[in-house]
């Protein structure tokens, strides 16, 4: 913040217009300066003292001096921080953006604008601000394109998107009608109505698209997403079509197995039969064999059969 402070000093700035959020208690501005009336702090070698505050629903006021280290001249500084700068183009809103850029109505000494990105809000602010002091001529026309295209030339990439574009244009609308409302209410609200009706179609033909990426390669990538998945579904069928064919085919080689084993059984030969045919030739079945002694052991019975 040392440096903030010290450019606010060298550049002899009369105004702060700080457009984020603050909170609901302006807490968030501590970092910015000290909050309460006859307070002070030391921001490095700047020394900043809150001499006033003004606080409203609306917004924060703070008069300080700001005096560098070693200096004994300050300046008197005005920072204003708005409760609520449009986002959109709720009318309550437009109201308190108006209500800021016309407290440095016929202000002639310079003033900082101040916002996260230094593009967004602080361009909307200055071309607001640049529009509102041409609409004083009765015979100026809206050029909006012609100072957007102006202020660009010396801050690049000021008003990022449409909306915030159409906002400008809105609220120089609004401007407007306060100012000329018994011959242009009725233009301007005509005029109000197309914006919303065409900031409503662009709302709901865009589509998310991450800032590295054109809707062009969002398309591609939905495209592929989709052709993957139908690729890991055909493969899916075609593993239990695999499946289904080896159980298939284990199942038919299981029969074929069976069927052999039956075959060869059929044509192996029957021992027993032919044993027995040969006892019968040889005249060892239907022979009576003599009668042995009883006390013979019971082996040598069995082994003579």
């Amino acid at each position: 913040m040392e440096t903030f402070w010290r450019l606010v000093y060298d550049a002899n700035v009369a105004n702060v217009f700080f457009l984020e959020p603050a909170g609901k208690d302006f807490s968030q501005l501590a970092h910015f300066l000290p909050l309460e009336p006859a307070s002070s702090k030391d921001y490095g070698k700047m020394f900043v003292n809150n001499k006033k505050v003004e606080r409203n629903p609306k917004e924060y006021q703070a008069v300080v001096e700001v005096l560098p280290e070693g200096c004994s001249n300050s300046i008197i500084v005005r920072f204003i921080q708005g409760r609520q700068w449009p986002e959109h183009v709720a009318r309550k809103y437009r109201r308190i953006a108006l209500h800021m850029v016309r407290t440095l109505k016929n202000e002639k000494s310079t003033s900082l604008i101040v916002c996260k990105d230094g593009r967004g809000k602080s361009g909307q602010f200055i071309l607001l601000h640049s529009a509102i002091s041409d609409l004083s001529n009765p015979d100026y026309k809206f050029k909006m394109a012609e100072s957007l295209a102006s202020l660009r030339h010396m801050r690049w990439g000021a008003i990022q998107t449409d909306q915030q574009y159409l906002l400008m244009y809105m609220l120089s609308l609004d401007f407007a009608v306060c100012k000329f409302k018994a011959t242009f209410e009725g233009q301007a609200r005509n005029l109000e109505r197309s914006i919303l009706d065409h900031m409503k179609k662009l709302k709901e033909s865009a589509k998310p698209v991450t800032p590295k990426e054109t809707k062009e390669k969002v398309d591609k990538k939905e495209e592929k997403t989709e052709k993957t998945d139908k690729e890991k579904y055909k493969t899916v069928e075609e593993k239990k079509e695999i499946e289904k064919e080896k159980k298939k085919d284990e199942k038919d080689e299981k029969k074929e197995k069976e069927k052999d084993e039956e075959k060869e059984k059929e044509k192996a030969p029957d021992t027993v039969k032919q044993a027995t045919e040969a006892a019968t030739q040889f005249g060892h079945i239907g022979h009576k064999e003599p009668e042995k002694e009883s006390g013979a052991p019971p082996i040598v019975q069995s082994l003579y059969l």
